[in-house]
């Protein structure tokens, strides 16, 4: 429904013109996918720009604070990750939850994006410009504000700024908050802020070797922008069309599919499934060298119980299928296979900005039509949404009862 309110400004743009193009549009910038219907961006209205900026930054606050609430509700068996403590909240319900979780996590999501706006604007980008970009990458939404490429409006120092942004966007907010009051004991203990560090510095070295074998002038800070972009599903590239051509599109859209933390403005899989996923993949292959032995699989400073595991199972295996099926709905339309599995990947994993630079034959989402737009709609919301609450839905048994 919220879409709906959003979309109402919206018909009054330049470039977005029909009801199917408004929804996808507010949908887009409410899910921080990225993904516009909008070609010429620089003749567009700035009120339209900011508007979207807005409501991107206020859909990844929206994704925090309705995340921390369903960890909450359902403990241990949602996200295995550090839960912050909010008094008499334990017999609320998810929605009844909102509210504290809201006035807990404001203060950091707002504070970092403010000060992306004065470092921003500090660096020499104006006002307007250094407002959307801040809003756009604390929330890992990418909208851009001009068909211009980033390494032409912004300088090193700019870009530097927004590289921070997007990564503290990727992090745990709870965590962040608790760092903000000086207690730095949760951020020490939560595994995914390493992980995340680690695979960081390990793409980015990869895509510079990369792109240095096949160009021969490869670019290590252009390397760690696009890597950091991606992880957090932000989607910003530095450069045109051909910017992520030296990265081969399977490490793009396993990037954007592993995604940010948990409780992060950052879409995907989540660094927590993951790391489970591998240390009970190594804890299976010990198996087969003592049969015998009890294994656990520890993670922040407990045993993953089995009922969390089977969760985290589950959640993986729905998440591919949800990728398959909606790549295959939208090869129906007669485009490839790249370009299918790109547009289900990053829809459902938030990324939007990226799919031109993966999509054959100059392929936009502007181009494509109608049910295609409504069925990437539809992806970008259960890429929001935390898909083992919908699972119930399915289940005969859950109507019955």
């Amino acid at each position: 429904i919220a879409p709906c309110f959003a979309a109402l400004p919206l018909f009054e743009a330049r470039g977005i013109g029909q009801l199917t193009n408004v929804i996808f549009e507010s949908v887009s910038v409410l899910t921080t996918t990225g993904a516009t219907t909008i070609d010429d961006v620089d003749s567009e209205y700035r009120s339209v720009l900011a508007w979207r900026a807005v409501l991107q930054w206020a859909g990844g606050l929206g994704t925090i604070v309705m995340g921390a609430a369903i960890v909450s509700a359902l403990g241990f068996l949602a996200l295995p990750v550090y839960k912050p403590t909010v008094q008499s909240i334990e017999r609320l319900s998810v929605l009844e939850r909102l509210g504290p979780f809201f006035r807990y996590l404001l203060p950091p999501y707002a504070g970092l994006a403010l000060a992306g706006f004065v470092v921003l604007w500090m660096s020499g980008l104006p006002r307007f410009e250094a407002f959307c970009l801040a809003l756009s990458a604390v929330s890992t939404g990418g909208f851009s504000i001009s068909n211009e490429p980033l390494l032409t409006l912004a300088g090193t120092v700019s870009l530097v700024a927004i590289m921070a942004l997007m990564v503290a966007g990727a992090i745990n907010f709870a965590v962040q908050d608790q760092a903000l009051r000086l207690r730095f004991r949760p951020a020490a203990n939560e595994t995914e802020i390493g992980y995340l560090f680690a695979i960081l510095v390990a793409v980015s070295l990869l895509v510079f070797w990369l792109t240095t074998r096949q160009a021969g002038d490869g670019s290590l800070f252009e390397g760690s922008f696009h890597t950091v972009s991606l992880l957090s599903t932000t989607g910003f590239v530095l450069g045109g069309l051909d910017s992520l051509s030296g990265i081969p599109p399977v490490i793009v859209l396993t990037l954007c599919f592993i995604g940010g933390s948990a409780l992060s403005a950052a879409g995907g899989l989540k660094l927590v499934r993951l790391i489970i996923l591998y240390r009970q993949s190594l804890s299976e292959l010990n198996r087969l060298a003592h049969p015998h032995s009890i294994l656990r699989i520890p993670y922040g400073g407990r045993h993953t119980e089995l009922a969390s595991m089977t969760a985290i199972w589950i959640y993986f295996f729905a998440l591919l299928a949800l990728v398959g099926a909606f790549a295959i709905m939208i090869g129906a339309w007669g485009y490839d296979f790249q370009t299918s599995l790109a547009a289900a990947t990053l829809m459902l994993s938030n990324a939007g900005p990226v799919f031109p630079h993966l999509a054959a034959d100059g392929v936009t989402v502007a181009s494509m039509p109608d049910p295609a737009k409504w069925i990437l709609c539809l992806a970008m919301i259960l890429g929001r949404v935390e898909i083992l609450i919908l699972l119930p839905v399915f289940d005969a048994s859950y109507w019955r009862s």
